[in-house]
């Protein structure tokens, strides 16, 4: 009886495992965002410039799908951050902050991502965010406060 429980146990845990493993961590709070961080600042976006896009290598051609499948894009770029706060290290206000972050030049069509894949962002100028230079928690290392209003008619 006491080893079936063990076979049971060690059996649950191992599924457990493995069915976690290509899972994303959970997110980060903002006592391990500060914690983990070289550096943290809140500013305006200033400037965006991307790389040319190339595959992610994150989106397979699905077995069931019907149609072209089409391969997702990304392109690394960095915004320029003009620091209206220090929340760690010694970027001051008034200071300029080149961040790099990827962002989806464009989407996966008639396929499947790979799970979880890598951390994507989309910065638009004035856009008034919080950064953390954070490798463990890259996946939330750059928050949104507030997005321009766009004044397209």
């Amino acid at each position: 009886m006491k080893r079936k429980i063990k076979v049971t146990l060690i059996l649950l845990v191992l599924s457990v495992s493995l069915n976690t493993a290509g899972a994303l961590p959970p997110p980060c709070t903002q006592e391990q965002l500060l914690d983990t961080s070289e550096y943290a600042v809140e500013g305006t976006v200033m400037k965006v410039v991307c790389s040319e896009p190339y595959d992610s290598n994150e989106c397979k051609p699905g077995e069931d799908e019907t149609g072209v499948f089409v391969p997702e894009l990304f392109s690394n770029c960095a915004a320029t951050l003009l620091v209206s706060k220090n929340l760690k290290g010694s970027h001051e206000a008034g200071g300029k902050v080149v961040i790099p972050y990827v962002r989806v030049a464009r989407a996966c069509s008639g396929g499947t991502h790979i799970i979880p894949g890598s951390p994507t962002n989309e910065l638009s100028i004035g856009s008034e965010i919080k950064y953390y230079k954070s490798e463990q928690c890259r996946y939330w290392n750059i928050e949104k406060i507030d997005e321009p209003v766009s004044t397209q008619e």
